[in-house]
């Protein structure tokens, strides 16, 4: 948050900046019109790169963030897949829909999809039902 509030302000000292020049510009005009049309050209020169690599900074930005959203989801899915810790998803009607990997190896890779839990433990559901309340 501090890192984005200091980029704002930088950003609104940059555009003064470019603000005053222009006014500066403006009254030099009518002492010197030939100087003033020579820093206005400069001034649009300095602002066109400022825009174009800002551009440049947000384009690299977006592109850094969506890599890492990417690797952060895949190491979320390899986490989930791969630890060593049964998971279980079942429906309503405590119907087996989903096991990871671990599971379908304790299982000695039978698979339990669309099984009730009672093939796991006689007393699961009714655990299941006081847990839940």
């Amino acid at each position: 948050m501090l890192e984005q509030d200091r980029k704002i302000i930088q950003n609104k000292y940059v555009w003064t900046t470019y603000v005053l020049s222009f006014l500066m510009i403006c009254f030099l005009f009518y002492f010197q019109w030939i100087m003033a049309f020579i820093f206005i050209i400069l001034l649009g020169v300095s602002l066109f790169y400022e825009i174009k690599e800002e551009k440049r900074i947000r384009k690299k930005q977006i592109s850094y963030i969506s890599k890492l959203a990417y690797q952060v989801e895949n190491a979320g899915k390899k986490v989930f897949l791969d630890i060593p810790l049964g998971i279980i998803i079942y429906d309503e009607n405590f119907q087996i829909k989903w096991v990871n990997p671990y599971v379908f190896e304790l299982n000695n890779r039978e698979s339990l999809l669309e099984k009730s839990l009672d093939i796991l433990s006689d007393e699961l559901i009714s655990q299941i039902k006081n847990w839940e309340g």
